[in-house]
């Protein structure tokens, strides 16, 4: 056998040199191109869900203006109507929000169909008294269920009218002008929901300059480019369309730079072949980092969802003289995506109060955002004094499982302060309990058809209220299914562990019932719970011989 030279040995050295080496550069490059894609991808589907989740929330803060100034200008318009004295009561309650720098430029207040105004503040307004389009604006809001808007051009500037009517008799209609700056730019405070976002809304569904309201950016930089959300948000008998795009990397600059990095990376690993050893722990380095980078992300993405959850909770529940009220709502321990569980509880009067717990199905954004619509839609009708099952058959237009993909069961409860009698009425909601003396006990609720379902033949579930007297020191108990609910056991056996453990209770103090029920109903892996109770107290004047023994009856309320 002949040995080989010393050349010919050099000459196999670089042959299997650059056999690997081709290799190497083929296998690295496409590796650092995936890895790059994926990066990219990665950040951008994040950035993605961070700008909805921000635009979500700042259009929350919207609607949440929305409802104020739509109060407002109910709360002035009713007053007018109540008052014998319309004109100086509507000048006086307007004024407050009426002139420079604040929220209308001017207000008037008319009788539907009547001439002159009845009372004016502020500025001349755009429409004139003999304007038709001011005639056709007014009997529209008469009609209306909410207040009525529109865009008026004009020299002075773009304005937005307002026209709210009254819902009382005599009828009164109150008309308001807006100012929109000339620059069609608003301020924006650094620490709000705004905050990192540049953004446009428009009146309407439709995003032409001509829609265009305000915006923090000038008209000459619109439409918004690039990476964009996009809310709509109702607005009176219109609707408001916010567009936004992020004004910098919403995931923080190392996400942002990522890619970049491991494009500069690959390749110099992909060069520097002979090193091996050097790669592959270059590599190991740079997953253990997107490993932590994902874990922070998921702790970022769950805190905001909580922060949005609990924003739509009640802080404080109204102080009631014989009423302990005590609540609590527990987010779900798995998924990072907010619930659309809640309670509610107002006072109506000074001889009433009501309460709401309900639950929405499914989870994210728009679970949350059905969830505030109904919750102050009910609000809304529980003050104005409709019976629990009348404000459910007014709130059903308000959810469709067909166009929302959402479905929602609510208990509705008005209680009177004087005689202790609570009317309830249920939308598909697990039944509540009574605890008192004597033990506990379930009240079997006539059920209607969850909010957002309809029946066959299409027509408004229909909704009818039970009646059930309490005594003092007697408890009621409403829930969500998060309490009770578990994947491997019967929803009877889950209610009567619920009614085991309310029984077992001994403490007479609301907060600390609410935490013992707590304790021990809700384990690992738990869905949402919101929970209310409120419990009769005796009151300092409450007569002698008061009936404080419990009638277990219950009835369907006319």
């Amino acid at each position: 056998m002949a040995v080989p030279s010393g050349a010919t040995r050099l000459r196999r050295r670089f042959d299997v040199f650059d056999r690997v080496g081709v290799s190497v550069l083929v296998i690295g490059l496409v590796l650092t191109a995936s890895a790059v894609w994926a990066a990219w991808r990665s950040d951008r589907d994040n950035e993605q869900r961070l700008l909805r989740v921000q635009t979500s929330q700042a259009a929350n803060l919207v609607t949440a203006s929305i409802a104020s100034i739509e109060t407002s200008l109910l709360t002035v318009v009713e007053a007018a109507s109540a008052s014998p004295t319309s004109a100086s009561t509507f000048t006086q309650l307007v004024a407050p929000y009426v002139g420079s720098g604040k929220t209308f430029a001017d207000a008037s207040l008319w009788r539907p169909g009547a001439r002159p105004a009845v009372a004016a503040v502020g500025d001349t307004p755009v429409l004139a008294d003999e304007s038709p389009i001011l005639t056709t604006f007014l009997q529209k809001a008469a009609t209306s269920s909410t207040f009525v808007v529109m865009a008026l051009p004009s020299s002075a500037g773009l304005r937005l009218a307002y026209a709210q009517a009254s819902t009382l008799a005599p009828q009164f209609v109150l008309y308001a002008e807006r100012i929109i700056p000339s620059n069609r730019r608003v301020p924006v405070e650094s620490n709000s929901a705004f905050a990192g976002l540049h953004f446009a809304t428009y009146l309407g569904h439709t995003t032409d300059s001509v829609a265009l309201q305000t915006t923090d950016e000038p008209p000459d930089q619109l439409p918004l480019a690039g990476l964009t959300a996009r809310e709509s948000i109702p607005f009176g008998n219109t609707e408001l369309t916010l567009v936004t795009s992020p004004a910098h990397h919403l995931g923080g600059w190392l996400t942002g730079a990522l890619p970049w990095m491991l494009l500069g990376g690959g390749l110099i690993l992909t060069l520097v072949a002979a090193i091996i050893a050097t790669v592959l722990n270059r590599q190991r380095r740079i997953a253990r980092e997107a490993a932590v980078a994902t874990e922070s992300l998921y702790v970022d993405q769950r805190t905001i969802a909580e922060t949005l959850q609990q924003a739509l909770i009640p802080k404080t529940n109204p102080s009631i003289p014989t009423v302990q009220i005590a609540s609590r709502y527990l987010p779900g321990t798995e998924g990072v995506d907010v619930g659309g569980d809640w309670y509610s509880a107002i006072q109506i009067n000074d001889d009433s109060f009501g309460f709401v717990v309900g639950d929405v199905s499914g989870r994210g954004v728009g679970a949350a955002a059905i969830m505030a619509r109904i919750r102050f839609t009910l609000r809304a009708y529980l003050r104005e004094g409709h019976p629990p099952a009348t404000a459910l058959q007014l709130c059903a237009g308000e959810l469709d499982l067909d166009l929302d993909g959402h479905f929602a069961t609510v208990i509705v409860g008005r209680a009177h302060l004087p005689s202790r009698r609570v009317e309830l009425a249920t939308a598909g909601h697990l039944p509540p309990l009574i605890r008192g003396s004597d033990g506990t006990r379930w009240l079997h609720l006539p059920i209607g058809l969850p909010l957002g379902i309809r029946a066959r033949d299409e027509t408004p579930p229909l909704y009818k209220s039970a009646v059930v007297q309490m005594a003092i020191g007697e408890t009621l108990l409403a829930y969500t299914d998060g309490l009770v609910e578990r994947r491997d056991e019967n929803i009877d056996d889950s209610l009567q562990r619920l009614a085991q453990v309310v029984d077992a209770t001994s403490t007479n103090d609301p907060e600390h019932f609410v935490e013992t029920v707590l304790t021990e109903l809700s384990p690992a892996g738990h869905d949402d719970i919101a929970i209310l109770t409120f419990t009769w107290i005796p009151e300092p004047l409450l007569a002698a011989s008061d009936d404080e023994t419990s009638s277990l009856a219950v009835g369907i309320a006319p």
